[in-house]
Formats: structure tokens, C-alpha cells, sequence
């Protein structure tokens, strides 16, 4: 049977846990059978998608469990996944999907850190797939740093939104996200991930982002004893200009990052602001223009 096949794929390990979780996806799948052979055909529709579903087959896993975020059915995830992969498809170039989902990904910008290569990269990483479906991830020497997960749907008139299922960051980085922000003249390595995220968004033309609360994280579908996220979402949403929508699972996130006026600024942090601003405007038109070149005419 083909979720055998898929199961023993996913879960390679010679393990009574791995035996577990295959168990449990199997069954899943047969219950769901009709979904389940949906999101089959859909992937078998063209030479890409089978690609990446050999390279990633955990994307049948996604389907199945309860992730991305509190409360999300089969249905919704099901759609989510086929929403984000078609519009991909639209708006990208076939080289830079198989970039982003079989090779390294795509470099929207680098320069140089304290002589290493400091980059923002569009890609995909198997830790990513309880949170999204791609990740921007800032790295450092190819290794990193710090990330944010997402994913893109359609809403109910068929309008792309993107939507953030998590931000990471680098075990014990406490000294490389001190390097960074002075690096960024103030501005926070999450910060300048949010920053870049906002910029792919518009050059892809969405107009809308929303933002996994606390409350909405994947990880409270789960009874556990420490349910408490190492990092509160919703403080950095709030700081960012974010605020709670309607259903408390999300954030509506602003479409472009706010920024003071020069001259409501402190008088000795005005030089700091203008090289800062300086700076993300460069960067801006750096990423804008790579990716034009992934991008569909």
C-alpha cells in the first residue's frame, strides 16, 4: 500500500518510536483516505511536485497531524498545502522552487561580517515542517541563525496571505544577536528577518501577513507539562505593530515596517537611525532585485 511505502520513508529509524509514529500516520491516512489521495494527485500533477515529495515525503505527514497551528483540521491543512505550492508555482520560476525545496535556496542578499559571509536565504529545512511550508533563514558562514517560518494560503476571496507559523533562533546566541543589532545599527536580528519577510511579501504582492499567537502555536494542540514557549510571540508581534485578530490563534501584522520620524528621535541616537535606515533601504532594493530574477514575468 502507497502510505506504507510514504511511512517507511518518513520514518527510517530502526526505532519502537519510529514504529509508533508510522503506525500512527498509516492509520491517519486510511481514515482519511479520500484526502489523503487528494493531496496524492495533486502532487503527482507535474515533475516538480514529485521531485520534492521524494526529496521531502514528510509533506504526506504534514496532512495528518495536528500542526502549523492550534486547532487546524486535515481539511484546512490539506488546503493550505496546495494553496502554497500553487502560488509558488505562479509566481516563481521552476529553478527557483527546485532551489528552495532540492537544493540550498536562494540568496536574496550577503555581505560581508566580521569577515565571514552573512546572508538571507529563502529555503526549506526539515526542522521547519511542524511551523511551515519555507523558511527566510539569515545565516551566517551557510549556518543559521536565525529564521521565520511561514506558509501561503488563499483567504475566502481567493486573495494570497502569509501567514508566520514561527520565528527561530540560534541556540545560545545571545552574543552573535548582540553582534548582529550593533551590526544593524539597533535594529534586532528578528527584527531584520520580519524586515525581509515584509519586503519578499510585497515584491510577491501580498498584502496581508498574519502571525501565529502564543495561544495559536501548533504545540498547544498537545497536553504537555511545560506548555510555556521559550519566546513570546506575542511580545515581538505587539512590538512590531501587530495586533490580535479576531480569532486570538493570529496576529495581523503590518505589510511595511514602521519607522520613526528622524526627528522625533532623540538627538544622539539621530546618526544611529540614519545609517540604520540607510542601510535597510539598501538591502531592500538588493533583495527586491534578486528576486526578480526568480520571479515569473
Amino acid at each position: 500500500m502507497f502510505f506504507i511505502k510514504i511511512s517507511r520513508k518518513i520514518y527510517d529509524d530502526n526505532n519502537f518510536s519510529a514504529y509508533r509514529r508510522s503506525l500512527v500516520f498509516v492509520v491517519r491516512a486510511i481514515l482519511n483516505y479520500k484526502k489523503m489521495q487528494k493531496l496524492k494527485e495533486f502532487l503527482d500533477e507535474n515533475s516538480l511536485r514529485r521531485d520534492v515529495t521524494v526529496a521531502e515525503p514528510a509533506i504526506f505527514e504534514q496532512v495528518t497531524r495536528c500542526i502549523f497551528y492550534r486547532g487546524s483540521t486535515f481539511g484546512k491543512r490539506l488546503q493550505l498545502i496546495t494553496d502554497h505550492l500553487s502560488f509558488l508555482e505562479n509566481s516563481l520560476t521552476q529553478e527557483a522552487l527546485r532551489q528552495i525545496y532540492l537544493g540550498n535556496g536562494i540568496t536574496l542578499w550577503n555581505s560581508n561580517f566580521h569577515n565571514e559571509t552573512i546572508s538571507l536565504e529563502l529555503g526549506m529545512h526539515d526542522n521547519y515542517h511542524r511551523e511551515g511550508l519555507m523558511g527566510l533563514i539569515l545565516k551566517i558562514e551557510g549556518k543559521p541563525v536565525n529564521a521565520i517560518i511561514f506558509w501561503i494560503e488563499l483567504n475566502n476571496i481567493n486573495e494570497p496571505i502569509l501567514k508566520i507559523g514561527a520565528l527561530q533562533g540560534k541556540r545560545n546566541g545571545l552574543d552573535i544577536n548582540r553582534a548582529l543589532t550593533k551590526y544593524f545599527f539597533g535594529f534586532r536580528p528578528k527584527d531584520f528577518i520580519l524586515f525581509g519577510l515584509r519586503t519578499c511579501s510585497a515584491q510577491l504582492t501580498i498584502k496581508q501577513i498574519y502571525a501565529v499567537s502564543n495561544y495559536g502555536h501548533y504545540a498547544n494542540n498537545h497536553i504537555r507539562i511545560n506548555r510555556k514557549l521559550k519566546t513570546s510571540l506575542d511580545e515581538f508581534w505587539n512590538e512590531t505593530g501587530g495586533m490580535v485578530c479576531n480569532d486570538p490563534r493570529f496576529f495581523d501584522i503590518p505589510i511595511t515596517s514602521p519607522r520613526k520620524n528622524i526627528e522625533d528621535v532623540v538627538s544622539h541616537k539621530r546618526n544611529l537611525y540614519r545609517k540604520r535606515y540607510t542601510l535597510l533601504d539598501e538591502i531592500r532594493k538588493t533583495i527586491v532585485q534578486s528576486l526578480e530574477l526568480y520571479c515569473k514575468s
